[in-house]
């Protein structure tokens, strides 16, 4: 059953560090359930969608490599870095990476 622990936190080395950063507290950790050391069985349609899936992106491969596509690739990695910056709290929009790789080349 996962549940939540209070933890506190104090910085490492404060120096450098502003006011509100040196401030040490206290916060919630979510402990969740532990993960079980086998997988489920799949049922019948999922393991023939699963089948259907890597068969289509097996396609997708070759085209991509036949067309010696590198822009779909450096898109999807573009996409990628977006997505973890914003959970990690940097909110950088996909105009503004455009506008600085663009500069950089």
């Amino acid at each position: 059953m996962p549940y939540t622990v209070e933890c506190h936190w104090a910085p490492p080395n404060p120096a450098g560090l502003s006011r509100k950063d040196r401030a040490s507290g206290t916060y919630h950790a979510h402990v969740p359930d532990e993960l079980p050391t086998e997988l489920p069985e799949l049922g019948a349609d999922a393991r023939q969608a699963a089948d259907e899936a890597v068969t289509v992106l097996a396609r997708l491969d070759e085209r991509i490599t036949a067309a010696n596509i590198g822009y779909l690739n450096h898109l999807l990695i573009r996409s990628e870095s977006i997505s973890s910056s914003w959970i990690e709290g940097n909110r950088l929009s996909p105009k503004k990476l455009a506008i600085a790789d663009d500069h950089s080349l």
